[in-house]
């Protein structure tokens, strides 16, 4: 800016120069008197020219003061601007000395940082190892609490004796079965009536009570008796012989150890028997349970379910018939039985395997068996009832002892029982197991024979070697039951 104010001077120093050197050249002109009109014509011109230059000269100082003015204005907002920088930067060092001041504190606290990550890392690495030694020590207690609670579980499995079915429910069920054994009797020995006794070959008849004597099944009396009595007139000696039958077939049924692997079964019951003289009834209560389900599941199916006993039923049902003298070959008579009676039968036969499987493998806190009395026991009122007690000829309840032994059982049974507390143990004479009769089997006695017996008829067949094998028969029995009554009564003494 300083070079062009004195350029601008220079310039007006010039024109002012040629001004006076002008007017200096008027003076000496007058001065003299001596002026020519062509010198006057070129003074005129260059008096002109010079007025040209200097308006010019003029002009362009004013244009040049203009853009001193804009230049000043701007040098002016420069300098403001530069006062302003200045100042910014001013303020721009004060605040770099704070950050720098900043950025050492934060040096020193990152170096303090740096210190404590280094001791946290330490930390770090001791709680890693604590936390590795923790989690260790926690999978070893989850797996011993694992074998723990699988252990407990197994004891609880022994243990428990929760039962589902109640005592009312299975006694109900043994009330039902009897109920069908003497409906099914009754119905079968009538429906025959007009058949007994008209059978052509005594041989048939003879067969049927040498199968009847072999199994067992009705006695060993029964047989020979339902072959030489007449019961066209009154069948209830067939009654009670079907009775019998059925009621003893599904005793057997209803064993809880009773399958088709008899040896095998019969070997389960005897660790079974040996378990409940030391074990607690919890044990072998759910021992029992457990393994006669898991027997059953190896058991084919055909031979869990009620065909098997129902044909056994149907086999002795037959058989009764026929030694009573029913008309028709062996397998036409079971072929009736069967078309018949065999929905009858198989219902019953169901109702035995529910109880079975009820009594085997869903109680553990007792035993549920059914009973009967085998004869030639004699009658005891405390364990059995006497079917015909209320229509014997001998009405005194005091006579019950002396009415002589048993001679089949039609109805069965109900005993619980179950192992005895610790307390209960030292009682004196005080037996493992507690048992306590919830039903009385029902028993026919051989003095009710003898009041419904009776005289044999030759009709049916029957030789007179039977009739008094028969008859010695009786009184080996009654002898039997003689000295039975004798030997208790001096027990008793």
């Amino acid at each position: 800016m300083l070079p062009f104010l004195a350029l601008l001077l220079r310039i007006y120093r010039f024109v002012m120069h040629l001004v006076n050197r002008f007017l200096r050249s008027d003076n000496d002109a007058a001065r003299t008197g001596r002026t020519s009109l062509a010198k006057r014509d070129r003074d005129s011109r260059r008096s002109k020219d010079l007025e040209d230059i200097i308006n010019g000269q003029v002009e362009e100082i004013q244009a040049w003061k203009k853009r001193d003015r804009a230049s000043q204005d701007i040098i002016k907002g420069l300098q403001e601007d530069l006062q302003a920088s200045q100042a910014a930067h001013q303020a721009s060092e004060e605040r770099c000395h704070e950050l720098d001041d900043y950025g050492q504190r934060m040096k020193k606290y990152a170096a303090q940082l740096e210190r404590n990550g280094k001791a946290t890392e330490g930390e770090k690495a001791e709680l890693e190892r604590a936390l590795a030694q923790a989690q260790a020590e926690r999978r070893d207690l989850t797996t011993l609490l694992d074998r723990r609670t699988a252990e407990l579980k197994e004891a609880q499995t022994y243990l428990n004796k929760v039962d589902d079915v109640a005592d009312s429910e299975v006694l109900a069920l043994v009330q039902r079965i009897n109920t069908q054994i003497f409906q099914t009797a009754a119905k079968i020995s009538d429906d025959f009536l007009a058949s007994y006794g008209t059978q052509k070959y005594s041989a048939i008849v003879k067969e049927a009570v040498a199968r009847l004597e072999k199994s067992t099944t009705i006695g060993a009396e029964l047989p020979l008796i339902l072959s030489t009595s007449n019961h066209s007139a009154d069948p209830i000696l067939v009654q009670i012989a079907l009775q019998v039958a059925l009621a003893t077939l599904a005793y057997h049924a209803a064993s809880p150890w009773s399958t088709s692997f008899e040896k095998q079964t019969a070997f389960l019951h005897s660790i079974y028997a040996e378990m409940c003289k030391h074990e607690l009834q919890s044990v072998f209560g759910r021992w029992r349970t457990m393994t006669l389900t898991y027997a059953r599941a190896l058991i084919p199916e055909k031979a869990q379910g009620a065909s098997m006993p129902t044909s056994r039923m149907i086999d002795c049902v037959s058989d009764v018939l026929l030694a009573c003298g029913a008309d028709g070959s062996p397998e036409q008579v079971r072929d009736l039985v069967k078309q018949h009676y065999g929905k009858r039968l198989k219902q019953l036969a169901t109702h035995v395997l529910d109880f079975r499987r009820i009594a085997g493998e869903q109680i553990v806190s007792r035993d549920l068996q059914v009973i009967v009395a085998w004869p030639p026991a004699p009658f005891d009122p405390t364990l059995m009832e006497d079917e015909w007690a209320e229509t014997k000829k001998s009405a005194s309840p005091a006579s019950a002892s002396a009415v002589g032994n048993i001679l089949c059982t039609t109805h069965l049974g109900l005993i619980r029982q179950e192992r005895r507390a610790e307390a209960d143990k030292d009682s004196q004479d005080a037996e493992p197991m507690r048992k306590v009769v919830m039903l009385k089997p029902k028993v026919v006695l051989h003095s009710t024979l003898r009041e419904l017996l009776p005289e044999p008829e030759p009709e049916t067949g029957i030789d007179e070697e039977q009739r008094s094998r028969f008859s010695k028969h009786l009184v080996e029995m009654e002898t039997i039951a003689g000295l039975r009554r004798l030997h208790l009564h001096q027990h008793e003494q």
